[in-house]
Order: C-alpha cells, then structure tokens, then sequence
C-alpha cells in the first residue's frame, strides 16, 4: 500500500534550500517519494509559496521569478482541490491555537487520506496530535 504524505506549505518552502533544515527535510520528502509515498499538498499551497516568494525578492532584491521557484517548489507533489468539503471540515476542528490556513491544510489532509502530515509548524503539529493525525 502506497503511503499519502501530506506537505504543508512550511515543509515544501524548505526545498528552497534557504533554511537551516532545508537539506533534512528534502532528503526527507526524496527519500519518501523514491520509497513510493504520494505526496499531497493543498491548493493553498500554492499561493502561500508563491506570495512568499514574492514577499522574499521584495525583500532581498532577489530576481528569481517566484513562478520558476514555484514549480521547482512544487515539483513532484499532487495539488488537491480547496473545496466546500474541506472547508466544513476545518471550521469543524476545535483546536483553539489553530490559524485558519493551518485548519485547511489539516482538513485537506484529513479528507485526503494521508496517513502522516510533514510540517515545521508547532500550531499544527499540536492540532494534528489533537485530532489523530500522525505528524512528522
């Protein structure tokens, strides 16, 4: 059986190669998928990576276009739809220290089947605990 590995927008911007832990987590997600896991990801995640680029070379002067840094970013993950279904699962998790966007990525993951959750953020790590969710 084929593992789901959902990546939320902090673990896919590591593949950037711009953070302390980047080289850890895209051997992570390159050791996963060449061990046959299907990696996820939200819709969401595409404007969340395109505007942190964006926000980036506003920033640091940087020209690397954010739709070139976008699909390298993205490359080899499965864009799952932002849907009605997913955003009545998110206004249903009670998790009080839970943002909104990180409600909608757990809820993607949730109706998607993933059998574990990569991300960097303590909020939604928290939250995946909360609602069963195998996080790394």
């Amino acid at each position: 059986m084929t593992a789901i590995v959902y990546c939320d927008s902090s673990v896919l911007l590591k593949r950037t190669g711009e953070e302390i832990d980047s080289e850890e987590v895209t051997a992570l997600i390159a050791s996963l998928a060449e061990n046959g896991a299907t990696l996820i990801t939200s819709e969401l995640a595409r404007v969340e990576i395109r505007l942190a680029f964006i926000r980036d070379k506003a920033l640091t002067g940087r020209t690397v276009l954010a739709d070139e840094q976008l699909l390298s970013t993205l490359g080899g993950v499965m864009l799952v739809d932002l849907n009605t279904d997913v955003l009545a699962v998110a206004s249903q998790i009670e998790a009080a220290h839970l943002g909104t966007l990180d409600a909608l990525h757990l809820a993607t993951a949730l109706l998607s089947g993933a059998d574990v959750l990569l991300t960097r953020d303590a909020q939604l790590s928290r939250a995946c605990q909360e609602v069963g969710m195998a996080v790394a």
